[in-house]
């Protein structure tokens, strides 16, 4: 088809050859240049051709032309040009990591053997109270991708006809994220789709998975630096978001007041909190270094994001208290109706890092 650009909503316009009945009487536009079609009224350019309204010039076209003229309209053949939809874009972010195989050597079978015989489809393991499965498994040119994901549920109030009234419902859901490995050096992305599937949460249970599934002690590490908070932080322009889990500690708050006003005087178990500013954190104050301190004190956990760089060449880096260290997390295109990146990005992201020495 051929592309003009459209005066009317300035997006491109892809021309078909079809037979439409005109109103005469509507307002008309001016299609100088179209062959044949000066004069088209602008509501039967646009409506039809997008709800897909459009009449077929090869079946009934007497019949059509008849009915056009009884009804006071005149039928014609056009070249309509039409508006082309752009495609809707989305984007997601995507981690790095490295799959580390256990010590003992296999005198029958390479490590890359090993992982693809563990990681099939169906296969699943329960990590923090949840279901996880693989799903979607295929090996290809040295790269093995598939989705991991687990069972969630949502709230709803379904209305009821019997009791005329809106129940409240447990909906059975889930999340899963699609993921590549490199087989010949297990370097692995992976999508993170916060917050049900964080980095942690990702690597958590596809250890658990292999470790389940082969009996060994395999291992996975995100590619980033070993790094405490203090050091993160003085890499980054700003911290956009910090997540913390505080618990009681045992046996004391010392040096933390605030943090002991906030569990105590609430007589709280726990508490989780959750902080986020565009404009960077402050997290040099007294309160932020009471509740970093109590977690690097072993009383919770920590994860902070936040910017290296500026404009077009700005990424973010997480930073987790479980793995003692960041990671860097890449900005990546993904399918604005299922929220999913697609293989073709993940194999391209996944060609880019680097893990140093091969797998045993």
């Amino acid at each position: 088809m051929d592309c003009i650009p459209c005066a009317i909503h300035e997006v491109e316009v892809e021309r078909l050859e079809t037979d439409l009945l005109i109103d005469h009487g509507a307002q008309q536009f001016d299609a100088g240049g179209v062959d044949g079609a000066g004069g088209l009224d602008v509501s039967l350019l646009l409506r039809p051709c997008l709800q897909g309204l459009l009449v077929d010039h090869e079946a009934g076209y007497r019949k059509r032309k008849r009915q056009a003229a009884a009804a006071g309209r005149d039928i014609r053949r056009y070249l309509i040009y039409y508006p082309r939809v752009p495609p809707r874009s989305a984007s997601g972010r995507v981690a790095r990591a490295h799959i580390v195989a256990p010590a003992q050597p296999s005198l029958f079978d390479t490590p890359a053997e090993r992982l693809e015989r563990a990681m099939q489809s169906g296969t699943r393991t329960t990590w923090y109270r949840r279901m996880w499965r693989l799903g979607g498994i295929e090996v290809t040119d040295g790269f093995l991708r598939g989705r991991l994901g687990c069972d969630t549920e949502v709230g709803a109030d379904n209305w009821s006809e019997e009791e005329l009234d809106f129940i409240p419902t447990r909906l059975a859901g889930g999340v899963a994220s699609p993921f590549v490995i490199r087989l010949s050096d297990f370097a692995m992305v992976f999508q993170v789709r916060s917050p049900v599937i964080r980095v942690t949460s990702f690597i958590g249970a596809l250890k658990s998975i292999l470790r389940e599934q082969m009996d060994q002690n395999w291992d996975i590490e995100t590619i980033s630096r070993n790094r405490s908070f203090p050091e993160w932080r003085r890499s980054v322009a700003r911290v956009t978001r910090l997540h913390i889990r505080l618990e009681r500690p045992n046996p004391n708050y010392e040096g933390r007041p605030d943090v002991e006003r906030l569990i105590e005087q609430m007589r709280l178990s726990s508490a989780t909190l959750e902080l986020r500013s565009e404009d960077g954190i402050e997290t040099d104050t007294d309160l932020a270094q009471q509740l970093l301190d109590h977690v690097a004190r072993g009383y919770g956990q920590a994860s902070a994001a936040g910017t290296r760089g500026a404009g077009d060449l700005a990424v973010e880096t997480v930073w987790e208290s479980q793995l003692h260290g960041e990671t860097l997390i890449t900005g990546i295109n993904i399918d604005p109706d299922t929220g999913e990146a697609t293989f073709e990005e993940l194999f391209e992201e996944v060609e880019s890092v680097e893990v140093g020495e091969e797998p045993v």
